[in-house]
């Protein structure tokens, strides 16, 4: 089916960035804030894997990635398969050559 909604996968190293990004705003703010903003960046995610929202391309530091900013995080991906796959969630502050 073409209007078929594409899929998204999330890596390893993603899910553990989410858990860290969960667990930092909660101590930080609330529970309440950590689920507000987690929920944001799935959002975002789920938009780059309908094609509403598309990143830029990052191909000088990594072939094929895109980056894609929500909050105060960068949303690295890469489309494999018909799907999104989110390689990292990284805060905008890192160094995303470092971090991949």
């Amino acid at each position: 089916m073409g209007d078929e909604l594409r899929r998204y996968k999330l890596s390893p190293r993603a899910k553990r960035d989410l858990l860290e990004i969960w667990l930092y705003t909660r101590d930080t703010w609330s529970i309440v804030q950590a689920d507000s903003y987690y929920q944001e960046l799935i959002n975002s995610v789920e938009a780059l894997a309908t094609g509403v929202k598309r990143g830029k391309p990052i191909d000088d530091i990594h072939y094929g990635y895109l980056s894609f900013a929500s909050g105060s995080h960068r949303i690295i991906y890469r489309h494999a398969n018909r799907q999104v796959l989110v390689i990292r969630i990284l805060h905008q502050r890192m160094n995303v050559r470092q971090h991949l």
